[in-house]
């Protein structure tokens, strides 16, 4: 059985912890927590409503994902971010799913094909932007490496994608009118479904080096 990269919902109850993760980890990911922002317990707990104890577990852990920051006796705050940070985000990004993505081809059934089929047409009817774009947009990079047949390889994917879309949001470089997103993401598409594993990959790694170049610019 190939192991695919399980998507965020599941059926078990959502515990306070938790919670408080999700929501924190949301507002970093989308820059509503700015990078280097001292991250207070007390006005977080306000903000979102939670006690203390659950709160700093929630912090402790987004630490391990390196979106935040602890200092010894200073607390926490949002990691900092920099283009030399982005670039090693983005090198590794290329490296493991340009792996991933050929394994996928080679593995993936008919079932992979139409689910990344079905992924590929709700992401290209919604414009860039709109309130669920970044969710079909995960959704559709999820299915096309899905088949991949590693739950840690695509664990590491999926922690550098978020990384790569907190630098995105802070950017604002995927709403640049010059590029062809859209355009883009047809192209992995078709080359994926055509299994052409080095065009699938050149139009891939395409995809994120106009993304890297987008960084650059709004910097």
């Amino acid at each position: 059985m190939n192991e695919r990269l399980s998507s965020k919902a599941t059926c078990a109850p959502v515990t306070i912890t938790e919670d408080v993760y999700a929501r924190l980890r949301a507002d970093i990911l989308s820059g509503a927590l700015f990078p280097g922002e001292k991250l207070k317990v007390a006005d977080l707990c306000r903000r979102y409503d939670v006690g203390a104890s659950p709160l700093r577990e929630a912090l402790s852990r987004l630490s391990s994902e390196n979106l935040t920051d602890k200092t010894e006796n200073r607390g926490f705050r949002v990691a900092s971010i920099s283009e030399a940070q982005y670039r090693e985000v983005f090198e590794l990004r290329c490296l493991l799913e340009a792996d991933a993505l050929q394994k996928s081809i080679r593995n993936g059934a008919r079932d992979w094909e139409d689910r990344l089929t079905v992924a590929f047409f709700r992401l290209d009817r919604v414009p860039v932007g709109a309130p669920d774009w970044e969710e079909l947009h995960r959704t559709f990079h999820v299915e096309l490496l899905s088949e991949a047949g590693s739950i840690l390889l695509l664990r590491y994917i999926e922690e550098l994608y978020d990384q790569a879309v907190r630098y995105r949001n802070l950017s604002r470089a995927i709403s640049d009118d010059k590029r062809d997103v859209r355009g883009e993401h047809k192209a992995v598409f078709e080359a994926a479904i055509a299994r052409d594993m080095d065009a699938a990959t050149a139009a891939l790694m395409g995809h994120y080096q106009h993304t890297l170049q987008g960084l650059r610019s709004d910097s």
